[in-house]
């Protein structure tokens, strides 16, 4: 067979087997943002101008990147009408499906904002502020995100505030694995239990991964911010909670529900939560250390907890707590040199806003490898 012959057909084949991704523009190319995604094939982008789209959206189970052009700033998603949940994953979605840049606010569901069924998905750079369920009837209600029987969800590089549901008014998850990496949840309330910022459950023996994320001011019943059931092996790390509030001292940062085996809490920071620091509420079994409880009330840990030999109780010594930034003075003693594990404790939103010790902040997960990255 002759060069160019062949040539010929190998370009046919691998024509065959591959396509190439487009960007498709909103409003230039598609007038709506779902009529974007319908013509979208998988690996394509919807990139969407800055504006306010009142629409709902299906992601009609494609790999496709729906980003705001510039970011949440200037790109809106909302839809007041109770009649269904904002965007659905439930076409069984991979985590190759994301939703990227937007701002998402004002969507009253009791589903939450954005809802994963039998699905999964990635959402990244977004902002989810004033997203609620008022209705106390639904007693299993979700905020902002729900995720509820699917394989994976990555959240990261989100803002949550002043969403509000029965449970998990940021992030609610019912079996399934969570990357949850790098969030802020600013004072939002589950006014009936399952986290007022992240609850993750169900019989499913789950294992999360929660690190880097700041909560500040989050309330609940039953764990102010962050609500653990039925979990296996799920690692809380590097995550600095302040001033988070259950009202029934189930853990105002952590609780740590019934049926949980093998948790891994290191290396956070909790000041001045309400509830205790960390409540292990049934006896779970649970591994503690290198973590900064301070100024908890009742205390600083429940029965059942065991701090660890290297966990303290210090003030951390924030240079700056405005607009949520937690840095570190150089003497803190959550930096390496001051603390006997030798490692950072802190997660900071901005680690610009005051002279700090390592302007290079955040830092990146150690655990990517046992989790979908």
């Amino acid at each position: 067979m002759g060069k160019s012959v062949l040539l010929t057909v190998l370009i046919t084949v691998l024509g065959a087997s591959f396509t190439f991704a487009t960007t498709i523009h909103v409003p230039s190319n598609q007038p709506t943002i779902q009529a974007g995604i319908d013509a979208a094939s998988n690996g394509d982008t919807v990139s969407v101008a800055p504006g306010t789209y009142q629409e709902i959206l299906d992601m009609s189970g494609k790999q496709v990147c729906v980003k705001g052009q510039f970011g949440a700033d200037s790109t809106i998603l909302t839809y007041s009408s109770r009649i269904d949940c904002l965007v659905k994953f439930r076409s069984g979605e991979d985590t190759l499906a994301v939703l990227d840049g937007f701002t998402v606010q004002g969507v009253f569901h009791f589903n939450g904002a954005i809802s994963m069924v039998n699905s999964s998905g990635r959402i990244r750079n977004c902002r989810f502020v004033g997203n609620q369920n008022p209705d106390p009837g639904y007693q299993s209600s979700w905020g902002a995100i729900a995720f509820n029987g699917g394989a994976y969800l990555i959240a990261e590089d989100n803002y949550f505030e002043g969403n509000r549901s029965y449970s998990s008014a940021g992030i609610g998850m019912w079996c399934g694995t969570g990357r949850i990496v790098e969030n802020t949840f600013v004072n939002n309330e589950a006014f009936g239990d399952f986290g007022g910022a992240i609850g993750v459950g169900g019989p499913c023996g789950s294992a999360h991964l929660i690190e880097g994320n700041l909560f500040v001011g989050n309330t609940s019943p039953v764990a102010g911010a962050l609500f653990i059931s039925e979990n296996t092996g799920t690692i809380i790390k590097n995550n600095t909670f302040i001033s988070n509030s259950s009202s029934m001292n189930d853990g105002g940062a952590i609780c740590i529900w019934y049926y949980n085996t093998g948790i891994i809490i290191e290396d956070n920071v909790m000041v001045g939560n309400s509830g205790y620091g960390i409540a292990n509420i049934h006896g779970s079994t649970m591994s503690l250390d290198c973590n900064d409880a301070f100024n908890n009330t009742p205390s600083n840990y429940s029965a059942g907890c065991d701090a660890g030999p290297h966990s303290f109780s210090a003030d951390p010594l924030f240079c700056s707590t405005g607009m949520n930034s937690y840095s570190l003075e150089e003497s803190s003693p959550c930096a390496p040199a001051n603390n006997s594990c030798g490692e950072l404790i802190l997660w900071a939103a901005d680690a610009l806003v005051c002279p700090v010790l390592f302007p290079e902040f955040i830092i990146p997960p150690t655990t990517d490898n046992l989790y979908l990255s």
